[in-house]
C-alpha cells in the first residue's frame, strides 16, 4: 500500500479493558495491499512469521500464511524452501524473530561468544525497561553481545538460501526498528509502538527508526550511487518495480529510481 502506520491505521494500540496491554492491529481494509496485487498478476504469495503479533492481523493477505509462536529462523526458511518447490511466480515475506524477544540464539552460538546466559532477564524486553539504572553493571554490554550472537546466527541461516535465490530472484533483507537497550524504553512504549506521532518530533528518532536495508536484483542495479534516506513505505514500489509491474497507487517511491539525499 505504500502508507506510513499513521496514514492506514492499522498500528497496535492500548486494549480497552487494559491500559497497559497492546491489543491486536485491526485488519487494513483500504486500498490494494501488495501481496493482493502480486496475487492479482499471477504470483503465489507466502507469509512465514516468527512470533504472532502482529502477523495475525494480515490474515487473508497472503495465499498461505503461516505464523509461529516464537519460531527460529530455521524453521520459518526450511519451511519457506518447501513451499516455494514447484512454484515458479512466488512473493513471500519472511519475518525472522531471532532478534526480537525473546533473543535467545542457539546455546553454542552463545556460548562461542561468551555470553553470561545467566544474567537474570538478559533475553526478556521488560527486565530494565523502566528501571535501566538498576541493572547489573555489565548488564548492557551483555545485552548488546547477545543481539550479535543473534545476528550473527541470522547471517548463518540466510547464506543457507542466499545462494539459491541469486540468479533468479529480488530479495530484499530490512529490519523493522532499532532497540535503545533499556535507555529509551519508555519513548519507544509511548511513541513508537503506539504510533503517535511523536515519533517524528525527537532526536530519538534515529536510533530506533533508521535500520539496515540490502537489496539485490538478479539482472537490474539499485540507482543508489549515493546514500539516501530510504523507508519502509517504499517497499510496495520498489517491489513491483523490480518485477517490472508498477503500479502508480502505490505511495513512497522505488529504490531503482534516484534516491533523495536526507
Amino acid at each position: 500500500m505504500g502508507l506510513y502506520p499513521h496514514e492506514h491505521g492499522a498500528v497496535a494500540h492500548n486494549d480497552p479493558n487494559d491500559g497497559e496491554a497492546l491489543a491486536l492491529p485491526k485488519q487494513y481494509d483500504g486500498s490494494l495491499t501488495l501481496p493482493a496485487f502480486l496475487g492479482q498478476a499471477g504470483f503465489d504469495t507466502y507469509l512465514g512469521a516468527g512470533f504472532i503479533n502482529p502477523f495475525l492481523a494480515l490474515q487473508g493477505w497472503f495465499e498461505t500464511h503461516r505464523v509461529y509462536g516464537d519460531a527460529d529462523a530455521e524453521t520459518i526458511i526450511t519451511d519457506y524452501q518447501d513451499w516455494r518447490t514447484s512454484r515458479e511466480r512466488t512473493y513471500a515475506y519472511l519475518q525472522l524473530s531471532g532478534l526480537h524477544a525473546p533473543i535467545e540464539p542457539p546455546a553454542e552460538y552463545a556460548r562461542k561468544n561468551g555470553v553470561d546466559g545467566s544474567l537474570d532477564g538478559l533475553s526478556s524486553l521488560e527486565k530494565y525497561a523502566n528501571n535501566f539504572e538498576e541493572a547489573p553493571s555489565d548488564w548492557r554490554e551483555q545485552r548488546l553481545s547477545l543481539y550479535q550472537v543473534a545476528l550473527e546466527y541470522i547471517e548463518d541461516i540466510l547464506q543457507k538460501i542466499i545462494s539459491d535465490l541469486m540468479n533468479d530472484t529480488l530479495l530484499i533483507v530490512i529490519g523493522d526498528h532499532g532497540e535503545g537497550c533499556g535507555n529509551t524504553t519508555s519513548w519507544i512504549n509511548s511513541s513508537l509502538i503506539l504510533g503517535r506521532s511523536t515519533a517524528l518530533d525527537t532526536g530519538k528518532l534515529h536510533m530506533i527508526a533508521r535500520v539496515p536495508a540490502a537489496i539485490r536484483h538478479p539482472n537490474r542495479d539499485l540507482n543508489a550511487s549515493e546514500r539516501g534516506c530510504l523507508s519502509g513505505r517504499d517497499l510496495p514500489k520498489t517491489v513491483s518495480s523490480g518485477l517490472g509491474i508498477e503500479d502508480s497507487s502505490f505511495g513512497g517511491m522505488s529504490w531503482f529510481e534516484a534516491i533523495l539525499l536526507c
